[in-house]
């Protein structure tokens, strides 16, 4: 369990693999909960989970929904959280509203990848993506997909469009 998964936080190596760094939250705050009690925020504002913001509990789950948040980041070119969203919502609040009350992918995922990928199947791969990403970034703990399952359904998403042009070209 990592606590505090956000873009600055996966590094990529020379053959473009990422990699998580910086533990010493996790660490730090395995440390504190021995010596005392106390609630605080474990994490950076805009990947916390809900039920996690106020308080040191981990789990699988928050760095799931973590994880998320920056699918959801590369996917809008939208920062996690800040000024650019109506006020109380953040980037998953306002990804959520966007799909729901248009149903299109061109109101939710940044311009520069709608149209470079207007072959139909990079589009369904773009579709995948988003729905895997909603999905970490469900409300309830229970209803996000391990991680495991994360990477199985990015796996089936690239196996779909083999041979097309991909996101590492």
């Amino acid at each position: 369990v990592h606590r505090d998964i956000k873009p600055e936080n996966i590094l990529l190596d020379s053959e473009m693999e990422p990699h998580i760094s910086d533990f010493g939250i996790a660490k730090l705050l395995d440390e504190y909960a021995t010596s005392t009690q106390s609630i605080s925020v474990a994490g950076t504002i805009g990947y916390i989970a809900p039920e996690s913001a106020f308080a040191l509990t981990r789990s699988k789950e928050s760095d799931v929904y973590s994880y998320g948040v920056v699918v959801l980041e590369l996917l809008t070119r939208k920062k996690a959280a800040g000024t650019s969203f109506p006020e109380g919502m953040d980037l998953v609040a306002w990804v959520r509203s966007a799909w729901n009350s248009s149903q299109q992918i061109d109101n939710v995922i940044d311009s520069i990848i709608v149209d470079e990928f207007i072959d139909k199947k990079i589009m369904e791969q773009v579709f995948e993506v988003l729905f895997i990403a909603l999905r970490c970034t469900e409300r309830e703990p229970s209803q996000r997909p391990t991680m495991r399952d994360v990477v199985k359904q990015l796996e089936d998403a690239n196996a779909s469009t083999r041979g097309k042009k991909s996101f590492s070209h």
